[in-house]
């Protein structure tokens, strides 16, 4: 995402109301700092109160490093950085190196820093993922006066491919979809994501419009979850709903779902080709991504 289109995206919302919070991730934001350093400044410029970068903290490789990437993330305008620590990152990333990013954070005393982490289910459920994260809050807990920020992986994208089976088949999860990451709800949404390529998402894969074909400010005061298709389906019969749909056009079910989100995930990519202006973007349905 360059520069202008943040400041453009911003100039949209601000006609409608500015956010309370940014929040930049990715991929891993840290891999272009000078892009990342001009887009906080330019946030900034909006008085938006809170803006945020998610990164894995590779960069604690180097101390030195570290320590240029954090101040100037401060200097930019950056109040909040959060570090990824879990199973799934702490396979690629040593812990050592993301708690030299955490000690880099307290020195220049960041305003705030948090860890965030993903565990396989509920808290409670017993696997090998969940395991290996909460001794790795645990080593953390013991060293830093952080918050701990815990939620569950959403099971789409890689995770579906590669976790779903470690989770119990729940059969065919008949709740309804409620509340979608810090998105609100897909009926009357509180915020937005809008990824590279200028979809507006509510939901990771679902969009709402592109922000570069049409005005974002036009796009969320025209938007009605009753003329999205796969919205409608979603909030008025739940994941169920798109099964049923996909079933029409000749899905065969799997055998179990781990939860909701699985199910609408793997019905999702079925339809893809029914709906290519809502289901978007092709990396979001692949099975391999990048962490």
């Amino acid at each position: 995402m360059k520069v202008e289109e943040v400041r453009n995206y911003l100039k949209e919302l601000s006609k409608i109301h500015l956010p309370e919070w940014v929040c930049i991730f990715g991929g891993e934001t840290l891999l272009f700092p000078e892009l990342l350093y001009d887009v906080i400044k330019e946030v900034k410029k909006f008085e938006i109160p809170r803006v945020s970068v998610i990164t894995n903290g590779f960069c604690g490789t180097d101390e030195q490093l570290a320590r240029k990437y954090v101040k100037n993330l401060k200097n930019a305008g950056l109040n909040m950085l959060i570090l990824s620590v879990d199973a799934f990152h702490q396979e690629f990333i040593p812990l050592e190196i993301v708690k030299t990013v955490l000690r880099v954070a307290e020195d220049v005393k960041m305003e705030n820093i948090e860890v965030d982490a993903k565990i396989l289910g509920s808290f409670e459920e017993q696997n090998l993922y969940n395991e290996r994260t909460k001794a790795l809050l645990k080593e953390i807990q013991e060293e830093f006066n952080v918050k701990i920020d815990v939620k569950s992986i959403h099971l789409y994208g890689r995770a579906a491919h590669d976790l779903a089976c470690y989770l119990p088949s729940k059969g065919i999860p008949e709740e309804k979809c409620s509340s979608l990451h810090y998105y609100g709800t897909l009926k009357e949404p509180t915020g937005i994501e809008i990824e590279p390529n200028g979809w507006v998402w509510i939901c990771t894969g679902i969009a709402i419009g592109n922000a570069k074909t049409d005005a974002l400010s036009r796009i969320l005061q025209k938007y009605d979850y009753n003329k999205n298709p796969i919205i409608k389906i979603v909030v008025d019969e739940g994941p169920a709903g798109l099964l049923k749909l996909a079933a029409e056009k000749g899905y065969e079910p799997l055998k179990g779902y781990a939860d909701k989100c699985h199910l609408c995930f793997e019905t999702r990519k079925f339809l893809r080709p029914y709906y290519p202006d809502v289901l978007v973007v092709d990396n979001c349905y692949q099975n391999v991504t990048a962490i």
